[in-house]
């Protein structure tokens, strides 16, 4: 949306979603969907063509953030996940955090710490491939 009048900017969409809950949109346009639906995150490109799907074990997503150098993927599920985008393959975090409910949403700050709404959780991630 435009900021200056509310109108769209650009519209797009893919035949695989089945149930997109929120997206987050890095440094260089590429757009990241998560899909309840297919228990998957979509990885668009900036004119919304499919380059990449992660499927995960995730059961309720609340929202997805993404770095903005576009290597640290954040999902809000019922616990938080933490895909290195660069490794992908068994370098994910599943952070398990007490409590009743899902996460309403997750954001990351200019130093790469994710926070999830609801209650306030800061992370510091310096090395996700160790």
């Amino acid at each position: 949306m435009s900021p200056k009048d509310g109108s769209s900017l650009a519209k797009f969409t893919n035949d695989s979603f089945l149930e997109p809950i929120g997206l987050a949109v890095d440094g260089k346009g590429q757009i990241y969907v998560a899909d309840n639906g297919a228990h998957s995150i979509f990885i668009l490109d900036p004119n919304g063509q499919l380059k990449r799907k992660i499927e995960r074990n995730f059961s309720l997503m609340g929202g997805v953030a993404v770095g903005a150098d576009g290597r640290t993927l954040v999902v809000a599920d019922i616990s938080l996940f933490v895909v290195n985008l660069e490794t992908e393959k068994n370098n994910d975090v599943e952070i398990q955090v007490g409590g009743k409910g899902r996460f309403g949403g997750v954001a990351i700050d200019a130093d790469g710490k994710p926070s999830r709404f609801s209650r306030i959780l800061l992370l510091s991630f310096t090395n996700l491939s160790s």
